[in-house]
């Protein structure tokens, strides 16, 4: 188990983009996620997740040492700033924040299961 000072370390980046406009959304959003997603590439990522719902695109980076979150996210500050459309949120957090200090319940094998053609319609 980590100590108190180890999960006050912020590793993790979260960047949300989102359009209140259907249309800008199909382009614009899906433009800036993958600059964002380029930028995230030059690093070796503990883990990341990307979803979406339809209005917004989030995506959690985990980087293995605090800097090179602190790099991340100065890099998507200025990506924000050079562009005024879509909206960007993005936080810097711990791994904890996130969740991610729990242990997995499932194995890969569950997912695969879950996941297999037989159960998903």
């Amino acid at each position: 188990m980590s100590s108190p000072s180890e999960c006050r370390v912020n590793t993790c980046v979260t960047v949300i983009l989102e359009s209140l406009n259907m249309f800008v959304w199909m382009e614009s959003v899906a433009k800036r996620m993958r600059q964002v997603e380029q930028l995230a590439d030059r690093y070796s990522l503990k883990f990341s997740h990307k979803c979406c719902n339809g209005e917004q695109v989030r995506l959690d980076c985990c980087f293995h040492q605090p800097t090179e979150a602190s790099l991340f996210y100065k890099q998507i500050i200025s990506l924000e700033k050079s562009h005024s459309r879509p909206k960007f949120l993005y936080y810097i957090q711990t791994e904890s924040e996130l969740g991610y200090q729990h242990k997995a319940v499932l194995t890969e094998q569950d997912l695969l299961a879950i996941q297999a053609s037989t159960y998903c319609r």
